[in-house]
């Protein structure tokens, strides 16, 4: 006798369950679970030997292949006279949407110049989702109550997991925008990754030389040098000082 089920990872299995006759009095029937290869199952799942319910015997997860999706068992039905009978049982697990999409990152910080071209491609952006089937990603979007005038999102290929952030607007002004960017499932899981773009303008250093003053920056930072003119009357007095520092040092010397 061959018997199929299909049952999703992580849930109950209630419906699986056995139950066996002898015509023999008073016997007392017992199951068990046997594999002909995968030994792996035998440690996956169990058996009641009493009621002949089986049960998931671990947290069985089949995201990314991590257990089989089908499989094979034989449950055994035996009396107290060791006599026994055999069910070939295959139970395909499909997946459970138990993991909501996700970026690499939970925020991004990017800094643009001005005038950077429309269209530009300013930041990359990957959302995974390990669930099978509708539970998988399904698409990355602009969250609506969080966007930027200036930036919109668009698919880099025709794989709904990657997508690009662009330049959509002439770039005309300094200004730090925040965007959500949002992945979501065929069930409505969402996943979102906050982008925090800088608009920085270029910084320009304008100089002016007066007569006998120093150079000024724009930003206001002086350096002011000493008027030449105002040192000129300082000379003669200076040159006749070490004159005479000259001459008392040769008496000294003497």
């Amino acid at each position: 006798m061959n018997l199929f089920y299909f049952i999703q990872a992580k849930t109950l299995l209630k419906n699986i369950s056995f139950a066996a006759t002898d015509p023999d009095d008073n016997d007392v029937i017992s199951f068990s679970l046997t594999s002909v290869s995968d030994n792996l199952a035998l440690k996956r799942f169990s058996i009641d030997p009493n009621s002949g319910a089986v049960r998931f015997a671990v947290d069985y997860e089949v995201d990314n292949g991590a257990m089989a999706e089908t499989v094979v068992l034989y449950v055994n039905a035996h009396d107290s006279s060791h006599l026994m009978d055999t069910a070939l049982v295959i139970i395909h697990v499909s997946d459970i949407n138990d993991n909501a999409p996700s970026f690499s990152q939970d925020s991004y910080t990017i800094f643009v110049p001005l005038g950077q071209p429309m269209k530009t491609s300013i930041l990359n952006l990957t959302a995974t989702d390990p669930d099978q089937g509708l539970g998988g990603l399904r698409r990355i979007y602009e969250s609506k109550t969080l966007n930027s005038p200036y930036f919109d999102i668009a698919m880099e290929t025709r794989d709904a997991m990657n997508v690009s952030v662009y330049v959509s607007k002439e770039l005309d002004v300094n200004d730090t925008q925040i965007m959500a960017v949002v992945a979501t499932d065929g069930y409505g899981l969402e996943g979102t990754a906050s982008v925090t773009i800088s608009i920085l303008g270029s910084v320009t250093y304008t100089y002016s030389l007066s007569e006998g003053l120093g150079t000024q920056h724009s930003n206001q930072q002086n350096c002011c040098c000493t008027d030449v003119q105002k040192l000129t009357w300082m000379i003669p007095f200076l040159v006749i000082m070490c004159t005479l520092l000259l001459a008392i040092l040769i008496i000294i010397t003497r």
